[in-house]
C-alpha cells in the first residue's frame, strides 16, 4: 500500500500501488464523452500511455493538472495517449471539459462504476472512495517505465520529471 497526506489525514491506498517495470493489468473504464466501457488493451494499443488520476475535476489542483496534460505539446509531439481518471461521474467530467474548453476530452475517464482501474493500479483511497493524485508512464509494451504518487494529494505531480522520463522512452 502507498501512504497519502489526504487533507492533513494520513491514507494508505487499499491495494499496492503499481511499479516500474509491471505490466499493466486489464481494467475497463467509462468514457466521460460518451459514457462507454472502454478496455485496457484498447488504449494500450494506442502505444505509449500516460496515466493521470486525481481526487475530483472540481478542485483548482485537478483541473490544473488535467489541463497540463491535455494541453502538453510534448506528449502531442511524442504521440503518447493520455488516459485523465478519476472516480468523478462522467457527467462531471464532460461539463468541466465544455467549461474550461478541454483541448483533448476524449482523455476523460471515470471508474465510478466498480473502481476497477483504481484498485488494480494501486491508487484508491478506500475512506473517501476516492483517488489518490498520481501518474504512470507505460512504454509501447504496456510496463509501467514511470510512477510518481504525489505524497500530499493537495499537491500537483511533478511534471518536469514526468516528461524527461518521455523523452527517454
Amino acid at each position: 500500500m502507498t501512504s497519502v497526506d489526504f487533507l492533513g489525514t494520513p491514507m494508505t491506498t487499499s491495494t499496492p500501488t503499481l511499479k516500474v517495470g509491471d505490466a499493466v493489468p486489464a481494467f475497463t473504464l467509462q468514457r466521460a464523452n460518451d459514457l462507454s466501457a472502454v478496455q485496457s488493451t484498447d488504449i494500450l494499443k494506442a502505444g505509449p500511455t500516460v496515466f493521470s488520476t486525481f481526487p475530483s475535476i472540481d478542485t483548482p489542483i485537478c483541473s490544473r493538472q488535467t489541463h497540463e496534460f491535455t494541453s502538453s505539446a510534448l506528449l502531442k509531439d511524442k504521440g503518447i495517449n493520455l488516459v485523465n481518471v478519476s472516480m468523478d461521474l462522467p457527467f462531471a467530467l464532460q461539463r468541466h471539459a465544455k467549461e474550461v474548453g478541454c483541448q483533448r476530452e476524449e482523455s476523460l475517464f471515470s471508474d465510478h462504476l466498480d473502481a476497477n482501474f483504481s484498485t488494480k493500479f494501486g491508487v484508491l483511497l478506500a475512506g473517501p472512495r476516492l483517488l489518490a493524485r498520481a501518474v504512470f508512464l507505460t512504454d509501447k509494451q504496456g510496463k509501467i517505465a514511470y510512477v510518481q504518487v504525489c505524497p500530499k494529494v493537495g499537491e500537483e505531480p511533478n511534471y518536469k520529471d514526468l516528461y524527461a522520463a518521455i523523452e527517454k522512452l
